[in-house]
């Protein structure tokens, strides 16, 4: 952390100012807490009511000091000092001067500033986006021509239907006409064959015939026939 605090203060002499001929700046400011700085400045010297004049005459000006700052510093790092001291006559007895205070120091993080965004930051981590649920899209086979029987299916999930039809109806035959139905299933997780199976009436004999099924892990697709009664 490093900011400056300026003052201006008009100091107002009992007779004219002709000339400052010495001036001193001293200050005692010190942090009372990690937010508030407190002390007093004291401005002092001799000034001549005329230039031409020999007498001198002395002044001392003590200017009480209150600074607030936002953050809160760390007290064993933070020092105070003066950056900038500098004056002039506005007036023939008022003496406007300008002083510039340099704060510096490390800032102290609030630990409930730090578990919160820490809080904030595990929870994202957490947030795991809810799948919806794939359309199951059947397709009618006949002489190798796909009719898509749900249209409302993703235009992903069909493109992907698309690329992988070959591969997927690659052991059909055309003299079969037994099945003439046939589901697209996505394994989601949990799901196992037996349990795809119980769900579609299939036997693991008839999965085989259509699909490889060493090779089915989670979010593969298995092409499952349903008898049509004839």
């Amino acid at each position: 952390m490093k900011k400056t605090v300026s003052f201006t203060k008009d100091l107002e002499f009992p007779m004219q100012i002709g000339e400052i001929t010495q001036i001193t700046l001293e200050d005692d400011l010190k942090f009372i807490n990690e937010n508030n700085i407190e002390g007093k400045f004291l401005i002092a010297g001799k000034y001549k009511m005329t230039e031409a004049s020999r007498l001198e005459e002395d002044f001392s000006f003590n200017l009480p000091v209150e600074i607030s700052i936002s953050e809160n510093c760390d007290l064993d790092t933070c020092k105070i000092s003066i950056a900038d001291f500098n004056y002039e006559v506005v007036d023939e007895n008022i003496l406007r001067s300008h002083i510039d205070v340099l704060i510096e120091g490390v800032e102290i993080i609030e630990d409930e500033e730090i578990e919160r965004e820490c809080d904030d930051d595990d929870n994202k981590e957490k947030e795991i986006p809810v799948k919806e649920d794939v359309v199951e899209p059947n397709f009618e086979i006949k002489k190798e021509k796909i009719d898509y029987i749900d249209e409302k299916v993703e235009e992903e999930t069909k493109r992907d239907i698309d690329n992988n039809t070959n591969s997927l109806f690659s052991n059909l035959n055309d003299d079969e006409d037994s099945f003439s139905t046939y589901s697209i299933y996505i394994m989601r997780e949990g799901d196992t064959l037996e349990k795809v199976m119980e769900k579609y009436s299939v036997t693991k004999e008839k999965l085989e015939e259509y699909n490889d099924i060493s090779t089915i892990t989670l979010n593969s697709k298995i092409v499952i026939p349903s008898v049509k009664d004839e």
